[in-house]
């Protein structure tokens, strides 16, 4: 093993750990923030919505770092991400099922599509 290699693997892993010590610090904020409404009975805005946030953001994570290391994002992330845009339109702008559920139909046949094209 050489010295450079050596170095960015390092560098991975403190990147990593980076990454991973600001979402945990984030995630740990709105669980504060969702107590802290709760006991005090304040309503600054809707906590559930922000939990789709956290799945959406490991999705976001994992589409950089694909990009970064193939220089390709999977249709499954992206279909992912696209997937809770949409939940989280039909609950905040209370937008009908019935307008949500022919797109996952859709998303679903693109994961399909993309177990052809890998």
């Amino acid at each position: 093993m050489t010295d450079k290699f050596i170095k960015e693997e390092k560098g991975k892993i403190w990147e990593n750990r980076a990454m991973t010590i600001v979402i945990a610090g984030a995630i740990i904020l709105m669980g504060l923030g969702g107590v802290l409404s709760n006991a005090f009975n304040v309503e600054l805005f809707d906590w559930w919505l922000i939990t789709l946030a956290i799945p959406f953001g490991f999705l976001a994570i994992t589409a950089v770092r694909s990009y970064r290391d193939s220089g390709r994002v999977s249709m499954a992330v992206i279909v992912g991400m696209a997937s809770l845009i949409v939940l989280y339109a039909v609950f905040s702008l209370g937008l009908s099922w019935s307008i949500a559920a022919p797109i996952y139909i859709i998303f679903g046949g693109l994961f399909v599509l993309e177990s052809v094209w890998k």
